[in-house]
């Protein structure tokens, strides 16, 4: 009995030793996943700007065309 009690603990802290790697490897994981999101949110608001930039500049074009055709 005290064979299988002590072959119980140890199976019950190497499950808990393989918990708390697979624990630390989800939260690196996600840290990485947050850091990507972060990236790609500056890029997404990089690229918002300059679109918007290249709209208004083309109807500035727009505008001068056209008071020049007139």
């Amino acid at each position: 009995m005290t064979v299988l009690k002590a072959e119980a603990e140890i199976t019950v802290e190497k499950l808990k030793d393989k918990l708390t790697a697979l624990y630390g490897q989800g939260a690196s994981e996600l840290e990485t996943l947050k850091n990507r999101c972060s990236d790609l949110t500056q890029k997404l608001s990089e690229q918002i700007l300059k679109t918007e930039e290249f709209k208004s500049l083309s109807n500035h074009l727009k505008e001068l065309k056209d008071n020049a055709e007139a």
